[in-house]
Order: structure tokens, then C-alpha cells, then sequence
């Protein structure tokens, strides 16, 4: 997690990032009372697997 932003924050930096690259089905779920390794997944639905590649590189540009 970025230590500038809460996890919440990034979970939602994430969502927005994936929705300004064409991402459907965007979802964030609050897992943390049900998993110890993170308090948020971000899931959404993409075309093909470039689409998925752009939307993991735009995810983290907008986290960094």
C-alpha cells in the first residue's frame, strides 16, 4: 500500500483508474474482517487480455 494514501484510497484510485480504461463490472470489496492479506479487492471485468495488461499498468501508474 502506498504510504501516502489509505487503502481505502488506493482501492478507490485503483477503481477509477480501471473505469477511465473502459473496465465494466467495476467492484470494491471490503475483505479485510475475512482475509489477512488485504483490506480491499478491486475487480472488474475487461475484453481481452491486452485490455487487462492496459488496465494493470494503469492501476499502478495512478498509484505510484
Amino acid at each position: 500500500m502506498s504510504e501516502k494514501f489509505s487503502a481505502r484510497e488506493c482501492a478507490l484510485i485503483a477503481a477509477k483508474a480501471a473505469d477511465e480504461h473502459k473496465a465494466t463490472d467495476i467492484m470494491v470489496l471490503e475483505v479485510g474482517q475475512l482475509v489477512d492479506v488485504t483490506e480491499y479487492f478491486v475487480i472488474a471485468t475487461a475484453r481481452n487480455t491486452p485490455h487487462v495488461g492496459a488496465i494493470l499498468e494503469a492501476m499502478e501508474d495512478a498509484l505510484r
